[in-house]
């Protein structure tokens, strides 16, 4: 099965933890992050097959889901508490990921990708079909 999906504004609130050096300087830092994305496209497929549950009844489980086309038109990264002590390099630094961020994400991309196809197959729609034995009727084997 084929879908394309376009969201037009995605905000995702977390918390980070960050150490490590770049070059010799020391980064680190910990609190809150807020990620928006904007006009997100995604295209792609998703394999599925029939199986049996623990009660004997047919039901669909999907077994893969790619992204073949995963874009945004842009992205904002907030993060606070980043670099505390240094507020010069961290004013660079939000500045950068600000300048940045549709730049980024294409680097990142692979791994944000692979990421939610695993929570979309095992985290959303597996555990929905489990709840639709009668769905089976509709689809044939891929």
């Amino acid at each position: 099965m084929h879908f394309n999906y376009e969201v037009p504004h995605v905000r995702l609130h977390a918390m980070y933890k960050l150490g490590g050096n770049v070059f010799f300087f020391p980064l680190s830092g910990a609190g809150p992050a807020q990620i928006e994305v904007f006009n997100l496209k995604v295209e792609g497929r998703i394999m599925y097959t029939k199986t049996v549950n623990e009660d004997n009844e047919e039901i669909a489980q999907v077994t893969k889901t790619t992204f073949d086309k995963f874009t945004i038109q842009d992205m904002n990264l907030s993060i606070r508490d980043l670099l505390p002590g240094y507020p010069l390099f961290s004013t660079a630094v939000h500045s950068f990921g600000k300048a940045y961020a549709s730049q980024v994400f294409d680097i990142i991309k692979p791994e944000i990708a692979e990421a939610c196809e695993d929570v979309i197959t095992n985290e959303l729609l597996n555990p929905s079909l489990v709840q639709f034995p009668h769905l089976t009727e509709y689809i044939t084997d891929q």
